[in-house]
C-alpha cells in the first residue's frame, strides 16, 4: 500500500517532473539580474528621527506641539474659508459643511482646494477632496497628508 491516499497517487509523477524541470531552469537564470535603470530617490520622513544621543521630547511635549500646530491650521482653513466665501469669521465653524452650510458652489469647493494645496504645499487628490464636507474635515485631511 502506498503512503499517499489513491486519488493523490497520480499526482506524484506530475510533482517530480515538476521539480525537475524547475531546477533546470534555474540552472539556466543568469547569475544577476540587470540593475534597474533609474532609481527613485525614497521621499524623506515628514519627522526624520532624532540624531543619536538627542533625547526624546516628553510625551506632553509633543501632544502640545501637536495641538498648537491643530489649532493653527485650524485658524488658517477657517480664515481662508471665510475670505473666499465673504462670510464672516465666526459663521465658519469646524462642523459647518462647506457646500451645504456656508452656500459654497462648485467653483469656489475647487479655489479653496487649490487655495488648501498652495498655502499648506501638500497635493490633496480627488479622492481625499471628495471627503471635505467641512471646514473640520478639511484640517484632518490638511493635517493627515503632513500640512504644517
Amino acid at each position: 500500500m502506498s503512503k499517499f491516499p489513491r486519488p493523490l497517487s497520480f499526482l506524484l509523477p506530475l510533482v517530480v517532473l515538476g521539480l525537475a524541470a524547475c531546477e533546470r531552469k534555474a540552472e539556466t537564470l543568469p547569475e544577476a539580474l540587470p540593475a534597474k535603470k533609474e532609481e527613485v530617490p525614497a521621499a524623506a520622513p515628514a519627522n526624520p528621527a532624532p540624531a543619536p544621543g538627542t533625547p526624546l521630547p516628553s510625551l506632553s511635549a509633543v501632544l502640545k506641539e501637536k495641538n498648537a500646530r491643530q489649532d493653527k491650521i485650524e485658524a488658517k482653513v477657517r480664515q481662508m474659508i471665510a475670505d473666499r466665501l465673504k462670510l464672516p469669521l465666526d459663521q465658519v465653524v469646524p462642523e459647518a459643511r462647506i457646500k451645504r452650510d456656508l452656500h459654497a458652489d462648485d467653483l469656489n469647493f475647487v479655489q479653496l482646494i487649490m487655495a488648501f494645496e498652495e498655502e499648506f504645499n501638500v497635493t490633496i487628490t480627488d479622492e481625499y477632496a471628495v471627503k471635505i464636507e467641512t471646514a473640520g474635515d478639511a484640517v484632518k485631511i490638511l493635517i493627515w497628508l503632513g500640512a504644517r
